[in-house]
């Protein structure tokens, strides 16, 4: 067995730089930071939520439509309560571009007193631009769904 320590060290650290996103990507969601969450983007990303019902393309494009979803009349509004967490990720590197398979848990708390909690699937596609990984292409799926009673708590911390 031969080992090329440059080349695995690299391997490792695009690896870390790729999962680096995935996780920020929803962490900056859970924020309702659409700033952020286009940080993580190419200027071309396509994104699709729900398996293609909505599908947005260009990071402008992107950032109108989260800072719509997050306003105060947005589905994500700043009285809803999120957290994703991102389990298994799947990465595949070939020179600058990679493939990544995410599988997670979302759970989201509405002031209307609904919890609902989603088993989801992410299927990207990244691009290495200009030496930083950024996340070129995603398609989001949801496998289940769980609603059920719940309350936002504790209140709003600003």
């Amino acid at each position: 067995m031969n080992f090329d320590l440059e080349s695995d060290v690299r391997c490792l650290r695009d690896q870390a730089e790729i999962k680096d996103i995935v996780h920020r990507f929803v962490t900056e969601a859970d924020k309702r930071s659409a700033e952020g969450m286009v940080n993580c983007v190419s200027d071309d990303v396509v994104v699709s939520f729900n398996d293609g019902a909505i599908v947005i393309e260009g990071a402008e494009k992107l950032r109108e439509y989260l800072i719509g979803q997050f306003a105060e009349d947005g589905t994500l509004n700043p009285h809803t309560r999120g957290t994703h967490a991102m389990s298994n990720t799947v990465i595949t590197l070939n020179g600058d571009s990679a493939t990544a398979e995410t599988s997670g848990i979302t759970c989201l708390a509405t002031p209307a007193g609904m919890v609902h909690i989603r088993g989801v699937f992410y299927r990207d596609k990244f691009a290495r631009i200009d030496g930083k990984w950024r996340l070129a292409d995603r398609r989001h799926s949801c496998g289940w769904q769980i609603d059920t009673e719940g309350r936002v708590a504790p209140p709003l911390l600003v």
